[in-house]
């Protein structure tokens, strides 16, 4: 580990006025750990709980897809050009 010393101190202030608390170093990692893990969980959880709420108030979000394959349909084919280009065997 980074830190070489069993114990870790934390507070502010003057090391005189005994403003800091003395922990265990594996305490320290273990309780900092759990509240990071906490605070992810907590934002998780709201971060859905919005979701939920926008799909709730404007309702699913519509696809465009429907619409462009109207629109494809509405155009005439690809094939259809080049088969106006070509000359027919009546022709001929």
């Amino acid at each position: 580990m980074l830190y070489k010393r069993p114990d870790f101190y934390q507070g502010q202030g003057d090391i005189d006025s005994h403003t800091y608390t003395k922990i265990n170093k594996k305490n320290y990692i273990f309780f900092m750990l759990f509240e990071s893990l906490g605070m992810i969980i907590f934002f998780a959880y709201f971060l859905c709980a919005t979701s939920a709420y926008c799909e709730a108030m404007h309702g699913p979000e519509e696809e465009e897809e429907p619409e462009v394959a109207a629109e494809e349909s509405k155009k005439p084919s690809s094939k259809a050009k080049t088969e106006s280009k070509k000359p027919s065997a009546a022709a001929e």
